[in-house]
């Protein structure tokens, strides 16, 4: 195997992730490769978009939720309130630990997410209410 080649992924029309070798320069290490395909299996462009690993994750989650970043800020899918999704720590497309020096551990601590049964509605949109939401709950 070239020791420049990286691993990325294609994703196919039925969402199914297919590994692949992409044997690009040194400059592209560690870039994930995603084919965007419109409804009906056809590809919405020839070219293949290549996104880092990271805004990989992003994007995955953001079709699990249904294109929603106030579902994907809330999910409940933390491993104490529903089932254990390892992508969890890092659905805002950051690393964790950056997430917890920039607004705090509340968003990456599952202990102190609200259950899985709370309403979309009764809680904040965005990165810096729902931290203060959170410690505020936390407080009580």
């Amino acid at each position: 195997m070239n020791r420049d080649a990286v691993p990325s992924t294609e994703i196919s029309a039925d969402g199914v992730l297919h590994p692949n070798i992409d044997r690009g320069a040194a400059a592209k290490k560690n870039a994930t490769r995603v084919q965007v395909f419109r409804a009906g299996g056809h590809s919405t462009t020839s070219k293949t978009k290549t996104y880092r690993p990271l805004k990989t994750v992003r994007l995955d989650c953001l079709e699990c939720s249904g294109s929603s970043p106030k579902s994907v800020l809330w999910c409940p899918a933390d491993g104490v309130h529903s089932t254990r999704c390892h992508l969890w720590p890092y659905r805002f497309g950051v690393m964790p630990k950056t997430l917890a020096q920039r607004h705090g551990p509340a968003l990456v601590t599952p202990g102190m997410m609200p259950d899985a049964n709370m309403n979309e509605d009764d809680v904040p949109n965005g990165v810096q209410a729902a931290t203060a939401y959170l410690l505020e709950k936390c407080a009580e």
